[in-house]
Order: C-alpha cells, then sequence, then structure tokens
C-alpha cells in the first residue's frame, strides 16, 4: 500500500482544487501467473506498465484497457467547461 500512498499524495499536491479526483489517473498493470489448478499468483505490480505490444493478442488487450480507461472518465463538454469555468 506504500506505493499508492505515495501516489496519492503526488496527486493530491499537484491537483489541490480536484474535488471529483477526475483530472488525473494512472494505468497500473498487474502481472499474474495461472497454474495448473487455475489459481491466480500476483507477480508483480507495475507503476508505470508498457503498452508496447508484442503480438495480435497482446496489442487487444493493451487497446482494449485504455478504451476501458478513457471510457471510465465519462469525460464530455459539460465537465470541461464547468470546470474552466471554476478556474476563472
Amino acid at each position: 500500500m506504500v506505493g499508492v500512498h505515495h501516489m496519492a499524495h503526488i496527486y493530491k499536491s499537484s491537483k489541490p482544487l480536484d474535488i471529483e479526483n477526475s483530472l488525473c489517473f494512472q494505468v497500473i498493470g498487474f502481472d499474474v501467473m495461472i497454474d495448473q489448478y487455475l489459481k491466480c499468483w500476483l507477480i508483480e505490480v507495475n507503476q508505470s506498465p508498457s503498452f508496447l505490444t508484442d503480438s495480435p493478442l497482446d496489442y487487444q488487450i493493451k487497446k482494449n484497457v485504455l478504451r476501458d480507461s478513457l471510457h471510465m472518465l465519462n469525460l464530455n463538454n459539460k465537465k470541461k467547461n464547468r470546470y474552466l469555468r471554476e478556474m476563472r
């Protein structure tokens, strides 16, 4: 959890007026292995995962991660205009 607290501190110190916590996000990579019993094992967590692709499957997975991440932000002009008004 140390990494989570560190990232939260960096974000709050750079964007203190972001009440909705919606101006910034980070994609974190989780590397897992699945054993012969279908049990998942966490290998590592990457704070800055690579988005380079080595195969069509890798490309598809990473494309969907980015698409879904941007979709979760729920960006629209109304929110952008409200933010700009508040910043003035």
